[in-house]
Formats: structure tokens, C-alpha cells, sequence
């Protein structure tokens, strides 16, 4: 999660819409497998990790899984994420249980509307909470977003 993220994931998390059973922040999937290193490259291990793809937050209700994307504007770029990222998650971690993608964000690109709701992709709409002393909004956090 970038830094610019964390006080929009702070406002979700001050009104969540469900009670998470557990949250993880940067995990990490897929790797090499696109990338041109050389197997015999000793810092193949380094290339390996740093390579993965960062799902900012996965959250756990119960059997389902929340892979959750944070940004401040639910765009193409927050869209193509977090799809990818729950493909990569039912293949590299998940199994069989069950997934739902979500990003969470300050506003929505309301031209994509129908594509985050053709392809399953919950948005929830955040007044960022800031860091005590930079001030902040008063909006209500953790609302679900009406595109």
C-alpha cells in the first residue's frame, strides 16, 4: 500500500461494512514467471521475491476472502489489479474458497460503473482519516459506493 493510501484505508477501516476475522497487508503472489532472469543468477532468490505481486490487503470473513485494493480513484489501473490480483490469489493461495474483489478509494471514475459491476468489483467510497494534526474530512467513512 502506498503511503498516499493509508489514510483512505484508515477511513474504510473506521466504518468497516463487515467484521474482518483476520487482515493482510502486502501479500505476496505470483513471481518469476513473466520475467526474463537467468535460473543460474545468484541473486535469482532476490529477483524472486522482488518480482511478486503485492495484493495491498486480503481480508478474511469467515471462508471468503476480501482481496482488496486501495487507491484514491477506482480507475483502470485500481480496476485491472484487483482482478489480476484475485486470479493470482485462487491460483497461488486460495483453493476453493470463495473471493471478492474490492477496492477501496476516495472517489470512483463513473465512467467505469458498469465495468466494476460487469465483472463482480465492489467499490467502497472513503473520507481519508489523516494523521492526527494534518486535518481531514468529516464525510462518512466506509460507505459503499452508489456509481
Amino acid at each position: 500500500m502506498a503511503p498516499l493510501d493509508v489514510p483512505i484505508w484508515r477511513g474504510f477501516l473506521a466504518s468497516p461494512p463487515v467484521a474482518f476475522d483476520a487482515l493482510h497487508y502486502d501479500v505476496a503472489l505470483g513471481g518469476l514467471a513473466g520475467a526474463e532472469v537467468d535460473q543460474q543468477d545468484p541473486l535469482l532468490p532476490m529477483w524472486a521475491n522482488l518480482l511478486k505481486k503485492r495484493v495491498d490487503v486480503v481480508g478474511h470473513v469467515s471462508d471468503e476472502r476480501w482481496i482488496i485494493e486501495v487507491k484514491p480513484v477506482a480507475n483502470l489501473e485500481a480496476f485491472g489489479q484487483v482482478v489480476c490480483y484475485e486470479w493470482l490469489y485462487r491460483r497461488f493461495l486460495g483453493g476453493e474458497c470463495k473471493t471478492r474483489k474490492v477496492v477501496v478509494c476516495r472517489r470512483a471514475d463513473v465512467d467505469l460503473a458498469g465495468v466494476y459491476a460487469e465483472f463482480g468489483v465492489s467499490v467502497y467510497a472513503c473520507a481519508p482519516v489523516p494523521v492526527v494534526g494534518s486535518g481531514g474530512s468529516t464525510a462518512e467513512p466506509g460507505s459503499p459506493l452508489q456509481m
